[in-house]
């Protein structure tokens, strides 16, 4: 996987729409946006599986998470690739039972809140750039 792919967010033009029409987004369209389906096929089945379970859950700890991935392969890649990125980006949190193999996994509110200082700075930067313009349109007047 490129490393850089494990700093990005996509967002599809469905998404944009629905957010622009103020309809919900669903757990699909948050996996889908951090691990596109398109291009990340097997990570996204894997974030969808998973995000839809502690959804259902709340709470799960290591054993739960054997248990809804059976497979080595699919452990793998949800501990290397899905888990790294949703935690970086504060979707998922996860609280060390004193063993580094024994951990909870719960939801997270920092994702949130990265979201709400990205758009204050942004409108600080709406603000600046439109308080220039009305600066130069009053001097050429």
């Amino acid at each position: 996987m490129n490393r850089r792919s494990n700093d990005t967010l996509y967002f599809t033009d469905e998404l944009v729409r629905k957010v622009l029409e103020r309809r919900p987004l669903s757990m699909w369209d948050f996996a889908n946006m951090f691990f596109p389906k398109v291009t990340n096929g097997k990570q996204f089945d894997c974030a969808f599986k998973f995000l839809k379970e502690l959804d259902k859950e709340g709470v799960m700890s290591n054993t739960e998470v054997r248990r809804i991935f059976e497979s080595p392969k699919e452990q793998v890649l949800l501990m290397s690739h899905v888990m790294p990125k949703l935690q970086k980006f504060g979707l998922v949190k996860t609280g060390a039972n004193g063993s580094p193999r024994k951990y909870n996994l719960t939801f997270d509110k920092t994702f949130t809140y990265l979201l709400r200082d990205t758009s204050t700075d942004w409108l600080v930067f709406y603000a600046r750039h439109t308080n220039e313009r009305k600066q130069l349109e009053g001097n050429t007047l």
